[in-house]
């Protein structure tokens, strides 16, 4: 069985005649609390889908995307060059790009054939870079 909403619960007439505006008031509170801390955003990117033929990031590029481009592509540079170790994560020293957050970048990649992954301790949003291998980011050994 699955559970309503708490928006679909919240348009329930008879919700509002059962408990008191102060308690629903505190159960709004604490769900906007409890889904700002623990369901942030999550990035599946691609860095290929990113660049030109060149393997370059395009200047024509819409400026976000350029934003999160170059965001990316600074996570891969630090994660690739930190290799062996950092299959448990290594501080990146990249700040969070959400606004409110002043967190820093764990980035974490097992080898050179795996996709990075990346998290912010303080807002924990996330991401996993695929295809970042062969790229003007890529620090690693050829093989």
């Amino acid at each position: 069985m699955a559970f309503p909403k708490l928006t679909e619960v919240l348009t329930i007439p008879l919700f509002f005649k059962l408990i008191s505006p102060k308690l629903i008031l505190s159960i709004i509170i604490i769900h906007s609390l409890v889904r700002k801390r623990f369901m942030s955003a999550a990035y599946i990117s691609d860095m290929t889908h990113f660049l030109d033929e060149d393997g370059e990031i395009p200047k024509a590029m819409p400026k976000p995307a350029r934003e999160l481009a170059s965001f990316m592509a600074l996570i891969v540079d630090q994660a690739s060059s930190a290799l062996p170790d950092t299959a448990h994560g290594i501080e990146t020293g990249i700040r969070c790009r959400t606004k409110a957050c002043e967190g820093n970048i764990i980035g974490a990649l097992d080898d050179n054939i795996s996709p990075v992954h990346w998290h912010c301790r303080d807002c924990g949003l996330n991401g996993v870079i695929s295809n970042w291998q062969r790229t003007k980011w890529d620090n690693t050994e050829p093989q």
